[in-house]
């Protein structure tokens, strides 16, 4: 997919998806002089379901329950999307297919996270400000428990300042 880098211009500011996002210690990255969160929202509408969420289903049985934001992944990926709080009024029967944390910080905690049913192979995403956040919210969370990371699965926006970091699991 290509992306525009302005919403009205020539064809010319179009990018691929894969420049959007770049490895976090990759020195030598192309970088964009565009907020990191249009960034990561052009991601995660463009390329979510390839990248990230290539194991669910598309539009029904597996959705990608989001906690405490709401962002488009494109028009193949079924969504739920549900405030930390209220995961316990969720029926307890809903299998997800993945799970999309964004700047969760202190409002969900790892008994919430428990209550919940995943698919075995279901994708996970954290996103946070810096990569010490990042960390800090998978021991909090416990997401060690239930998740596999690799080092290769984490990324940064490619803007120029304030990169947006975040790093993808799988549910074992």
């Amino acid at each position: 997919a290509v992306v525009s880098t302005q919403s009205t211009g020539p064809t010319n500011n179009s990018i691929s998806v894969s420049k959007l996002i770049t490895l976090p210690d990759k020195t030598e990255s192309f970088v964009l002089p565009v907020p990191s969160h249009y960034l990561l929202e052009c991601f995660l509408y463009h390329g979510s379901a390839e990248m990230l969420f290539s194991t669910v289903e598309p539009h029904h049985h597996h959705p990608v329950l989001q906690l405490d934001c709401f962002f488009s992944l494109g028009p193949n990926l079924a969504t739920i999307s549900a405030l930390s709080q209220n995961i316990s009024l969720m029926d307890n029967e809903i299998e997800f297919g993945g799970l999309l944390l964004y700047f969760s910080a202190q409002r969900l905690n790892t008994l919430q996270l428990k209550n919940l049913n995943f698919v075995k192979g279901a994708k996970l995403c954290v996103i946070a400000r810096d990569r010490e956040e990042l960390r800090e919210e998978i021991l909090r969370l416990d997401l060690e428990e239930n998740w596999r990371f690799r080092f290769r699965d984490e990324f940064r926006t490619s803007s120029k300042d304030n990169p947006i970091y975040f790093l993808t699991g799988t549910h074992v």
